[in-house]
């Protein structure tokens, strides 16, 4: 068995009336009570949890129950047959983290320490909130004490905050630290691709990172051209929730032909950046 660790989340659906569940993980009161208890399904494990590859025969598992204060112990039985258990310790650990730059323009390194006074092993998991109220992963479950933070890549907000979560598998400690995020529009992901040969009728999208305000930008922000300079004509279509732009050329391209998209300037975020620079870049449609 690898990494252990205990954590809230709704109960599992019981299997079907009459079929037995061979595995299953039950959470023990301090007088050997069973609080809860799920089937689980053991799959194979291509990688490790952090990415690094799998023993051979490796399974894994995943199980949910309702977390209970009375909880002092889990196990995992077979048909009755205890096959692992995890004890809970008598204190929480403890997590500290290092401050941040006051003003960091480039990517950093984000820096905690944890301690346990049983002496139990952690791990961390690290979110990011733009408003101190919605967290995003941005790591889960890691053994190491650092992470390296791009602010490029988090939203601004009124709040922003990074969250350190250390866990002995059954206790949890957090802390916070403020972190400066620059409000920032610009485009994030293009397509199609460059060396992509696409079909006679592509359509061109344009992903933003920031909060783009649509409803008052210019139908020809977005504009496709020949490689001659002739406009393509097309129309141009906002997905606000994907915060991006979607260009249908109305006439169909012909094969084998070199195009040229320009993102102009102009538009403006939520927050108040602004997209200030052009954007372009080709593509090619396949042969005919």
């Amino acid at each position: 068995l690898g990494p252990t660790r205990l954590e809230d989340g709704p109960a599992a659906p019981a299997p079907p009336t009459g079929i037995a569940a061979p595995l299953r993980v039950r959470l023990l009161g301090a007088a050997g009570e069973t609080l809860a208890e799920v089937p689980v399904t053991v799959r194979e494990a291509w990688s490790h949890h952090d990415g690094a590859r799998a023993a051979d025969g490796v399974r894994f598992f995943r199980a949910e129950l309702p977390f209970d204060d009375g909880a002092q112990r889990w196990v995992l039985d077979e048909n009755g047959r205890e096959l692992a258990s995890f004890d809970r310790s008598a204190s929480a650990p403890t997590v500290r983290i290092d401050p941040p730059p006051s003003n960091p323009q480039d990517p950093f390194e984000l820096r905690w320490s944890g301690s346990d006074p049983d002496g139990d092993p952690l791990r961390y998991s690290v979110h990011y909130s733009a408003d101190g109220q919605s967290w995003r992963a941005l790591a889960l479950h890691a053994e190491r004490s650092s992470l390296a933070v791009d602010p490029a890549l988090l939203e601004a907000g009124p709040e922003p905050a990074l969250r350190v979560t250390a866990s002995d598998g059954f206790h949890r400690a957090e802390a916070r630290v403020s972190v400066a995020v620059r409000p920032r529009l610009d485009v994030w992901m293009t397509w199609p691709l460059p060396d992509e040969p696409v079909s006679e009728s592509p359509t061109i999208q344009v992903v933003f990172r920031g909060e783009p305000v649509f409803d008052v930008f210019d139908a020809r922000t977005l504009a496709l051209f020949m490689a001659d300079g002739n406009e393509i004509p097309g129309e141009t279509v906002v997905d606000e929730g994907g915060r991006r732009l979607v260009f249908a050329p109305l006439v169909p391209l012909p094969p084998d032909t070199e195009f040229r998209v320009v993102m102009r300037p102009g538009l403006v975020s939520t927050d108040g950046a602004r997209l200030t620079e052009p954007v372009s870049w080709t593509f090619r449609t396949g042969g005919g």
